[in-house]
């Protein structure tokens, strides 16, 4: 009678094993279709990130950026025949690759039982986020001009963070990237609107030396330390900026009103 329990409490676990796969499979098959659903691939792939069964599987997590991929893809693709985008679905398809690769990735690079590294995913993925890169220059703009300063920061902080990510390292993409401080700036701006003071202080502090718009860093970093009533930054920063520009009345008049 044991043997006879174990055995059917074992083909359940197969079953649903096998279901959880299943799921999996048709989100995929749905995802290379021709006109795919994808409401329907992301129902299937929320299931299986959180079954226990697949919720550990890279692959999982690949198809999940796989599916917003695609959302920013068909949307685009509209774009370059002249259709009208939906640029609100575009963008935030674009904003949710990068978690999804991510968590992915992490479970790609793990060790086998034998201890080996064999990652299937992380070239695929590398492509995607080089290819989708300057895109998310578009978006943070985008999300800007509407004033939709979270999203906005969200996706302008995404293209400075793709070059971070752990399926880069080694590479040197920031040193090559021209665009690289007007980005830090524009998401410095987007966190001042966002009312988070010492998060804003501290993105203006890591802009001052970058070499784009230092003088507006300077005076917008300025402010921040008046508006928060830190004298001794404050009285530091316009002294630093006396030196730095000298034919800018801006700072020896502050620093006299002070």
């Amino acid at each position: 009678m044991k043997k006879l329990s174990l055995t059917i409490v074992m083909s359940l676990l197969v079953v649903a094993s096998f279901g959880q796969k299943k799921v999996l499979s048709e989100a995929k098959k749905e995802l290379e279709s021709d006109k795919p659903n994808l409401t329907d691939a992301r129902n299937l792939i929320n299931a299986a990130l959180e079954n226990p069964e697949t919720k550990d599987n890279a692959e999982t997590w690949y198809v999940a950026g796989l599916i917003e991929n695609k959302q920013f893809d068909l949307e685009r693709a509209k774009e370059l025949i002249g259709q009208k985008a939906d640029e609100v679905l575009m963008y935030d398809g674009l904003g949710n690759i990068m978690p999804f690769f991510i968590k992915a990735d992490e479970i790609d690079q793990a060790p086998d039982a034998k201890g080996k590294v064999k990652p299937k995913y992380r070239k695929d993925m590398k492509a995607i986020m080089i290819a989708n890169r300057l895109y998310y220059i578009n978006a943070g703009a985008y999300f800007w001009e509407k004033k939709d300063y979270p999203k906005s920061y969200k996706l302008f902080q995404q293209y400075l963070d793709i070059p971070k990510m752990k399926m880069f390292e080694g590479e040197d993409l920031i040193s090559k990237d021209t665009l690289y401080s007007q980005i830090k700036f524009y998401s410095a701006l987007c966190v001042s609107q966002l009312g988070d003071r010492q998060k804003t202080i501290e993105a203006y502090e890591d802009l001052k030396d970058d070499g784009y718009n230092e003088n507006e860093v300077y005076q917008y970093l300025c402010s921040e330390y008046e508006q928060s009533k830190d004298t001794v930054n404050l009285i530091k920063t316009l002294r630093e900026g006396c030196d730095k520009f000298p034919g800018e009345s801006f700072y020896l008049l502050s620093l006299i009103n002070q």
